[in-house]
């Protein structure tokens, strides 16, 4: 699943704050999304950006309704500007710059260690 189409999918969600699962197929999406849409809603009400109410009627039909969380309102909100409503895509890129973070912080304690027995090197032969 794109990670793009979650981001929709959730944006869909605030602006419509419901969807019923039972609808054939939805204008802002392309047919071929419309199939993968009930997946992309169950990843999102897994990470807890959506959640289910369900209607038992009389004839035993069951309508299952989906709504958008506060953590999905708080997920689409709390992205920084460039990556505003795209939770999913800012959690990529996130992830990318810790692992760039991470790296410069090695390769800097090993220049910082390198400096140090360079200057511990040449003060020992200076005395």
């Amino acid at each position: 699943m794109n990670i793009d189409f979650l981001d929709r999918v959730l944006l869909y969600m605030k602006e419509h704050t419901s969807f019923s699962a039972s609808r054939e197929s939805v204008p802002e999406f392309k047919d071929e999304d419309d199939e993968l849409l009930a997946t992309a809603l169950q990843k999102l009400e897994k990470d807890g950006y959506v959640y289910t109410t369900t209607s038992v009627f009389k004839s035993g039909n069951t309508n299952t309704t989906y709504h958008i969380s506060y953590d999905g309102l708080l997920a689409l909100e709390s992205c920084p500007n460039s990556w505003r409503n795209r939770p999913y895509r800012w959690g990529v890129q996130k992830e990318k710059l810790n692992g760039i973070w991470s790296i410069t912080k090695i390769v800097a304690v090993v220049v910082n260690a390198l400096i140090v027995l360079i200057f511990t090197y040449l003060t020992y032969f200076k005395e």
